[in-house]
């Protein structure tokens, strides 16, 4: 025997399961921060290869470009398609081995864009204006200081997500733009750290 039931039909009803599914959506988020090293060799100019997938042939050209603009370029296309996709996402960006210091801490050679915020047109058009002359923020000692700076950016970073340590549903994550294949320096031990 079959039944009528017009919550069903007409989806007034919902049941607890889908009812807590939608809001753990609604309030989970991703606090990320991005760490671009803008050292001597991140700013030099590097012939780089591009591979064009869009077309049906496969075709490469050789572009010069800096590390840096290709780190800005990729967090410019990571903040747009989370926009969209996660607007309750955070981000913050940072720069390490820069000549000045800007930051809560007084630490040296920090540079911090943008603290954690939401995600917002507004919050992305500032982030690239402040980004367009990161070549000129290196200092000439910087290669000296290499695995201290990624250390201080990475303790600011950690004091940024610290917020978020105790909330559920946050997703905690930093992302590493460097050309060095050793950019703590050397040290064993902060290479386990890291």
């Amino acid at each position: 025997m079959f039944f009528y039931d017009p919550s069903v039909v007409d989806g007034t009803d919902e049941d607890d399961a889908a009812r807590a599914l939608r809001d753990a959506e609604e309030t989970s988020c991703c606090a990320t921060c991005f760490l671009i090293d803008v050292r001597k060799n991140m700013v030099s100019q590097k012939n780089t290869k591009l591979h064009d997938t869009s077309s049906t042939s496969s075709t490469t050209k050789t572009t010069t470009r800096t590390p840096v603009q290709s780190a800005v370029e990729c967090l410019d296309t990571f903040l747009k398609n989370r926009i969209i996709s996660s607007p309750n996402d955070k981000v913050s960006v940072v720069l390490y081995g820069t000549k000045d210091f800007k930051n809560d801490f007084g630490l040296d050679h920090v540079h911090v864009v943008k603290g954690l915020e939401n995600l917002t047109a507004k919050y992305i058009r500032e982030v690239g204006e402040k980004l367009r002359g990161v070549e000129h923020m290196t200092y000439d000692g910087s290669e000296n200081h290499r695995g201290l700076s990624l250390k201080l950016a990475l303790w600011t970073c950690s004091h940024m997500l610290k917020e978020y340590s105790k909330k559920t549903h946050v997703e905690k994550r930093i992302f590493i733009f460097t050309d060095d294949d050793d950019p703590c320096g050397g040290g064993p031990n902060l290479s386990k750290q890291v």
